[in-house]
């Protein structure tokens, strides 16, 4: 069975994301809670999982937007 949440550490591996990035991503709504992040124990300023596929697809979207954005100020 996969584990559901990866901890912080294991998304900054996987998907070669700072802490720092994390935090900001999360912090600004990009990385919406309950979809791609929660918090572990159900307590503010918990341990907080992170859904590495949740947040795969959101990389895959948001790159191919700043694409489309780019080619359209062509």
């Amino acid at each position: 069975m996969n584990k559901r949440w990866a901890s912080e550490g294991e998304c900054v591996e996987v998907l070669g994301l700072s802490h720092t990035v994390l935090t900001r991503l999360r912090a600004s709504g990009d990385l919406v809670a309950g979809d791609h992040w929660i918090w572990i124990g159900g307590q503010r300023n918990g341990k907080v999982g992170y859904d590495l596929d949740r947040i795969e697809t959101w990389q895959r979207e948001r790159t191919a937007q700043i694409v489309r954005d780019l080619e359209a100020a062509k």
